[in-house]
């Protein structure tokens, strides 16, 4: 009985738990195990990050409060052959955020502005091809033409880091560890910068001058170094370090393209000037000699065609016989006509090469390597074959023949250095290279090192050469603005036709004393008028000053 009063309760009891009663009861048991799972995870996510990898986040850490900043080396100085700066680097680290410690550039003279080129902010390109031992910095100068690109290596200087430790702000607390920049190294030009600004004055406050297009080179003969180097309209490099985008859109758009390097990227037919190079071509292949004459007799008719002399066509008169060194006195193109048809365009091309003409001289900066015409080239591009017209032109320095300020002033000195031909100098040749380190030595070497080779040795020619050129210098000759000049002097002149209906490009070239030669010049002013009446003026005013004859006029 007591079994059944028993069943009947426990039956009774059931009868009160519900459906909700059992699933609350099982929502309980769900929470407390999610409950339970998810302290679980946290304990271990709390022990893998304390203990497994506690050490990374401690220096991840320490590494969000240190700031590494790049200090930035300052470039080297470059310095003309007397040591006087042509350019100055300092340091900005004004920017208050400490973000930056930048090194700039600034530029003392305009008129060096081809030679020396300027610098900027790396591109792309420049990261893609820096070959140099030392790393390029993002923010970092790197030089972009002239000399700060040829020698942007040498110049550069590694950077420098400093760290430092900051506050929630972004804001400097202190100073952990520095590492000094070790600077660029210093560069010694071959120019004379002294000299090259008086020139740039000249030219630039001459109101005749100054709205031309000029070319000077100087050279030292025996070395090639250049003592200067001159294009005008020249740039202020300047504007290009600050962007002074105005500045920088006028030299980019100017028709007087003041970013054009006419000394050693611009062509021109080299007129007279030339006729130094076939006359010794012609004394060394014995079509003539000194006592040979030939008679100026006003033109020579090839055909339909009249070939004259600049006499004749000016004033109607003639030389009447003419010998070699009377040639080059009187400039005679009857004379250059005729010997030019004895030596063959072939024979004068083979000259010019081995003058240094038709190609690039390997100083340096970009240059052009002119155009020394032949059959082939006048078959490939013009069409037509040589004509003995072709080979008259030639003679004189005219018809497909181009050269650049540069080119023609390498070649003449090989009259002024018996007869070596010396490859053009941009760094001044006696310097020691010994303060170096190996690899700043093996640059500079290419570009501070007497590189001479001897390509005209018959002294007899050359001397022949030579005394034509004194002779144009004197009374009687074509260098008017040099008769009677207080020292010795070897010249030529020359006006080059440029195109029909304007005036020809002027040239004058120059070297002296005649037996030991200080300076040779080349002078060229494009479409101007003849040498004589507007590039010898000139070349006399530079020596003027060169060798202190100022006063004396």
């Amino acid at each position: 009985m007591f079994r059944r009063s028993r069943q009947k309760k426990l039956k009774t009891d059931l009868r009160f738990y519900s459906v909700a009663d059992y699933a609350g009861l099982v929502g309980v048991v769900l929470f407390l195990s999610g409950l339970f799972f998810v302290f679980s995870v946290f304990i271990v996510r709390l022990f893998n990050l304390t203990v497994v990898k506690g050490e990374y986040y401690s220096k991840l850490s320490e590494e969000n409060r240190i700031r590494q900043i790049d200090i930035y080396a300052l470039r080297g100085t470059i310095f003309d052959r007397k040591n006087f700066a042509v350019t100055k680097s300092f340091s900005d680290d004004t920017d208050e955020s400490d973000k930056i410690l930048a090194s700039n550039r600034s530029y003392l003279f305009t008129s060096a502005g081809h030679l020396v080129g300027y610098v900027g902010l790396p591109s792309e390109s420049d990261f893609a091809e820096n070959s140099c031992p030392i790393l390029l910095g993002s923010k970092q100068l790197v030089g972009k033409m002239g000399v700060e690109k040829l020698f942007d290596c040498v110049l550069r200087g590694r950077n420098g880091k400093k760290l430092i430790e900051v506050n929630s702000l972004e804001q400097s607390q202190k100073v952990l560890a520095v590492e000094k920049p070790q600077n660029g190294y210093d560069l010694r030009l071959a120019v004379d910068i002294t000299l090259q600004n008086k020139v740039f004055e000249f030219i630039s406050t001459d109101e005749f001058y100054k709205n031309k297009k000029i070319a000077v080179v100087g050279l030292k003969p025996n070395t090639g170094e250049i003592l200067l180097y001159l294009s005008y309209p020249a740039f202020d490099p300047n504007a290009f370090v600050i962007n002074e985008n105005d500045l920088i859109n006028f030299y980019l758009t100017d028709e007087s393209k003041p970013m054009l390097d006419r000394v050693a990227n611009a062509v021109y037919p080299p007129g007279s000037v030339f006729k130094m190079l076939v006359s010794y071509a012609a004394l060394q292949e014995k079509v003539v000699d000194k006592e040979t004459q030939i008679e100026d007799t006003g033109f020579v008719q090839l055909g339909p065609r009249k070939y004259t002399n600049w006499l004749f066509t000016k004033y109607g008169r003639t030389d009447g016989l003419v010998n070699i060194v009377k040639a080059l006195q009187r400039s005679n193109d009857i004379y250059y006509y005729k010997v030019g048809e004895l030596l063959g365009w072939q024979t004068i091309r083979k000259y010019g090469l081995l003058f240094g003409l038709g190609k690039v001289s390997g100083f340096g900066l970009p240059e052009s390597q002119g155009l020394l015409p032949s059959d082939f080239w006048k078959r490939e591009v013009v069409k037509e074959r040589w004509f003995t017209g072709d080979t008259y032109n030639l003679s004189i320095g005219q018809g497909y023949l181009l050269t650049t300020p540069l080119q023609i002033a390498n070649y003449v000195n090989v009259f002024a250095s018996n007869g070596k031909y010396c490859k053009p100098l941009l760094l001044k040749a006696d310097q020691s290279l010994a303060e170096y380190p190996a690899w700043v030595k093996q640059i500079l070497s290419e570009y501070a090192v007497l590189d001479c080779r001897l390509v005209a040795d018959n002294k007899q020619n050359l001397d022949i050469v030579i005394e034509g050129m004194v002779r144009a210098c004197q009374p009687g000759g074509t260098g008017v603005p040099f008769f009677n000049y207080p020292i010795s002097v070897a010249c030529k002149t020359g006006s080059a036709q440029s195109f029909t209906g304007q005036l020809a490009h002027s040239w004058f070239v120059v070297f002296a004393p005649v037996d030991k030669p200080e300076i040779l010049l080349t002078v060229l002013v494009e479409k101007s008028g003849e040498g004589s009446e507007v590039a010898a003026p000139l070349a006399k005013k530079i020596l003027d000053y060169y060798f202190g004859f100022e006063d004396s006029n």
